[in-house]
């Protein structure tokens, strides 16, 4: 007698703004670390989680599970940590939940937010259309061009 078994796994990458995600997330890892490994391949795929990266232009960051208390990626929703996201994001309803946006394009002050991996649960500060993400996607590409901010500064 043979069974029949479901596995049943929470969403991934499927919209075209979450694969895009995952094409920067790529490109990253191939053109700005020289392909070092910066996590991902479990449910995510390989380029699945974001990397930790800011320019002028953008900024991407991966999931967080640090817990420290000045992390801007992990909750925390103390009047002080709000009042600091606020201040750094500009959002307030990203302040208040005391999360960091994983992606946040600076220019229009787009900001996107997932649960572990790209596609989980992903959330929008504001609705954008296709075409307006396909001309982010494209600044950001394009922007990529010096190293991270984090790089400059050292």
């Amino acid at each position: 007698m043979r069974e029949k078994i479901t596995i049943v796994l929470p969403p991934t990458a499927s919209s075209d703004i979450d694969l895009d995600l995952v094409n920067l997330t790529e490109y990253l890892t191939k053109r700005v670390f020289k392909g070092k490994w910066q996590g991902g391949g479990l449910l995510g795929g390989k380029f699945g989680y974001g990397v930790d990266y800011e320019n002028e232009v953008f900024m991407m960051k991966p999931f967080c599970w640090c817990d420290r208390e000045d992390c801007d990626w992990c909750a925390e929703n103390s009047d002080s940590h709000q009042k600091r996201l606020f201040k750094k994001y500009g959002d307030k309803k990203w302040a208040e939940w005391g999360y960091a946006p994983n992606f946040w394009y600076k220019p229009s002050n787009l900001q996107v937010r997932w649960y572990k991996w790209i596609g989980r649960d992903t959330e929008f500060n504001k609705k954008i259309t296709n075409k307006q993400w396909k001309e982010i996607y494209k600044e950001c590409i394009k922007s990529i061009t010096q190293p991270p901010i984090k790089e400059r500064t050292k």
